[in-house]
């Protein structure tokens, strides 16, 4: 079994499908989905840099990682970022704390950027305790209407925090970012059933992931709730981006 069959990864992509193959909107009409057309990714495959923690500001990794003639340095040959923009650190500093870092990126040459979202503030966090006395940082309200009739000056769901947190990060990054990674390995096993063979006790082929099982701490359904929002507050964006588990 290689390293992309295993119950993990098809379990991502089987959920991918069937969140994106079915929507409505609370109007009743039904939402562009994946069975309307895939666009397909005709760019490279790219070198990436994955920042850490580091006494320096993005520029300067993004000058280590790409080169920046203009200041003399090589770079190590990155042509590409993979930056987070989670909701608790925009919320926190602001929308736009991270604009000019994100110009810097483009204008180094570097395309198609990941971002990986998600990381809700403490205050918009869902506090339903589905896992002992462990908390999540999933969204609350993540069943709200998406959309609204452009009340509070969005067109989205203001009550619906991910929603808003979307589209208020979309409308800012987009131009910079191809691919809305949601969450960084959202199904982080802490159980071990992720990777067990179907038939075997509490495996995922064949059993849903209990909260307590995986690092989000929650219903499983719940991530699906939000790759369907991220879905379509990026599309609404820009319909030539990508949303990737």
């Amino acid at each position: 079994m290689t390293y992309a069959q295993t119950p993990q990864r098809i379990f991502r992509f089987c959920m991918l499908y069937y969140m994106l193959s079915t929507s409505w909107s609370c109007t009743g009409q039904p939402v562009t989905s994946a069975l309307d057309g895939v666009l397909p990714y005709t760019g490279y495959s790219l070198f990436g840099a994955n920042f850490g923690f580091y006494p320096y500001t993005d520029q300067q990794l993004a000058d280590l990682a790409a080169g920046n003639p203009a200041l003399g340095i090589d770079g190590v040959g990155s042509l590409t970022v993979r930056p987070l923009l989670p909701e608790y650190f925009l919320d926190y500093w602001g929308y736009d704390i991270r604009i000019d870092a994100f110009k810097h990126y483009k204008e180094l040459g570097m395309n198609d950027v990941v971002a990986f979202i998600g990381y809700a503030a403490p205050h918009h966090r869902d506090l339903t305790l589905t896992c002992g006395s462990d908390t999540t940082e999933i969204f609350a309200n993540l069943y709200e209407p998406i959309w609204d009739n452009g009340q509070n000056g969005t067109p989205v769901n203001d009550n619906n925090y991910a929603a808003l947190y979307v589209y208020r990060m979309a409308t800012l990054y987009g131009p910079y970012i191809k691919f809305w990674e949601v969450w960084n390995e959202p199904d982080f096993d802490l159980s071990g059933n992720g990777w067990k063979y179907p038939g075997m006790p509490g495996n995922w082929w064949d059993n849903m992931p209990q909260p307590c099982e995986y690092a989000r701490k929650a219903p499983i359904t719940h991530y699906n709730r939000l790759l369907r929002i991220v879905y379509e507050v990026v599309k609404s964006i820009d319909p030539t981006d990508y949303v990737c588990t």
